[in-house]
């Protein structure tokens, strides 16, 4: 009897044949979408890559996958778009990488990340990148590259970030910069621009950082970068600038960042009323000012800002009083400088009010001959390190005697904490006002405090003992040690 063929489960032959049939056309359509991702559209790219690398010295041999046993997509520092399966991102930044940048890196057509900084590269910009439509972030910097900007790049109509600083990029900026409406960054610092800056940067109004500082820029600062209404960040440090402040960018109200000095600018500082949110404004080493009494009213328009903490204005012409508004910045500024000016007149009293502790590296002050920390909201002990003023250099004083012999200590604050013991051995201070703070414990007898005269101490509630002219409460121990000497602070009774 013929033998007949059983099929699991009882299916027939022409079922088996039909999920055969499935399966194959399955394998089918998932080879056909994997082979498109491995060479639909990319071939252009492949070769820039290896184009790109050829021009390449590679020392650690980061670029060591690009090779045929792996796809593009695959290859270190390269990203593909899934829809495509085009390069969109090439990032090398700080592989130690040198060479040259290869034109054809203009045939990544669909690249919107090129960002090669912090490496050293050596060649100029490839004219090629204007083929770069789709680009938004070109980030060139820290390496040794020469030459002009390309003025092409204007047809990269879709950046939002061109940062070449710390390269040895020369010549002019280019106009048609300001035909690249979407940039948000440009930071073209430590260079070796020349010529001016083109009037046209005024119409990057998304602009929220221009960085231009350390290149050899002239000529004014173009009247049009008051159009920058986003404008947080201007440093234009270290250039060859010339000419009057222009209003128009002290007006910018969302500037924090304001950088101008060691230039060549010239006559009065604008008011700065519109700027609520400026964070720092250096004009220093300049020619502002014309050494007459209103020079400083600027400051006026800064005293009521909530955000100032920097103000460097030092080594211009400027003269006159410091008006008595400044009084209003000092809770929150952290630093103004405004030394080697033609200021004249006294500072006005309201100045103080400083908080928070005395510093300890107060006591590397060894040169030191006044201190007067009175009427201020300064709090905290004090530091044991200003006791190492009594090594204080000997010099003249107005009192026409030794430093020492005539050391005033103001302390009219809220210091907390006992009195140090060892302020009671420095044999040079004649004057010691400790009035009005919070000082507990006992009260020294020896040293300036045998001095009834000379020291006060009024005001401080916790302090107990001293000699009877100081009028204070006796002490009482709290407790003793082994040795006869007190374990606990003495407490006024």
């Amino acid at each position: 009897m013929e033998s007949q063929l059983t099929l699991p489960h009882g299916r027939s032959p022409a079922a088996t044949l039909w999920l055969l049939h499935c399966i194959t056309a399955i394998s089918l359509v998932a080879c056909s979408m994997s082979s498109a991702k491995w060479t639909h559209g990319n071939e252009n790219d492949h070769l820039a890559l290896l184009e790109f690398k050829a021009n390449t010295i590679d020392p650690v041999g980061v670029l060591s996958s690009w090779n045929s046993s792996h796809h593009i997509c695959e290859w270190f520092g390269v990203t593909c778009g899934r829809r495509h399966w085009r390069v969109t991102r090439l990032e090398l930044k700080s592989q130690g990488l040198s060479g040259t940048i290869s034109p054809h890196i203009g045939n990544l057509n669909f690249l919107r990340v090129l960002h090669l900084g912090n490496n050293s590269f050596h060649s100029r910009i490839p004219l090629e990148v204007d083929r770069l439509s789709r680009l938004e972030y070109f980030l060139l910097y820290n390496n040794s590259l020469h030459g002009p900007i390309p003025p092409s790049l204007r047809t990269c109509s879709n950046l939002v970030s061109i940062s070449l600083f710390n390269n040895k990029l020369e010549g002019q900026l280019p106009v048609d910069l300001g035909f690249l409406s979407k940039l948000k960054r440009l930071t073209l610092a430590l260079n070796e621009l020349n010529g001016v800056i083109p009037a046209s940067i005024g119409n990057l109004t998304s602009l929220e950082h221009l960085i231009m500082d350390d290149n050899k820029l002239g000529g004014r600062i173009p009247d049009t970068l008051g159009n920058l209404r986003n404008l947080k960040t201007l440093a234009l440090w270290d250039n060859n600038l010339a000419g009057n402040l222009p209003s128009s960018i002290i007006n910018i109200s969302s500037m924090e960042f304001l950088y101008l000095y060691n230039n060549q600018l010239v006559g009065d500082v604008p008011s700065f009323q519109q700027m609520s949110n400026l964070y720092w404004f250096s004009a220093a080493d300049n020619y502002l000012g014309s050494e007459q009494a209103n020079d400083l009213n600027f400051l006026c328009s800064l005293a009521n800002s909530t955000t100032l903490k920097t103000l460097l204005i030092s080594e211009n012409k400027l003269g006159g009083a410091m008006p008595k508004c400044i009084g209003k910045m000092s809770n929150t500024l952290d630093d103004f400088q405004s030394h080697a000016n033609a200021l004249s007149g006294t500072l006005p009293s309201s100045i103080g009010y400083l908080i928070g502790s005395i510093p300890s590296s107060l006591g590397k002050c060894q040169s030191l001959l006044l201190l007067d920390l009175s009427k201020n909201k300064l709090a905290g002990a004090i530091p044991p390190e200003i006791m190492s003023l009594s090594s204080l250099s000997m010099a003249p004083t107005s009192r026409k005697t030794i430093c020492l012999e005539s050391f005033p200590w103001k302390l009219d604050n809220m210091f907390t904490g006992p009195i140090p013991s060892t302020l009671s051995s420095l044999k040079g201070i004649q004057e010691l006002n400790l009035s009005h703070n919070r000082l507990p414990g006992e009260l020294p007898k020896e040293g300036v405090f045998a001095n009834t005269s000379a020291t006060s101490v009024l005001g401080n509630k916790e302090l107990c003992g001293g000699l009877p002219e100081y009028r204070l409460p006796k002490c009482k121990s709290t407790g003793k040690s082994t040795n006869g000497r007190e374990t606990e602070e003495n407490r006024c009774s």
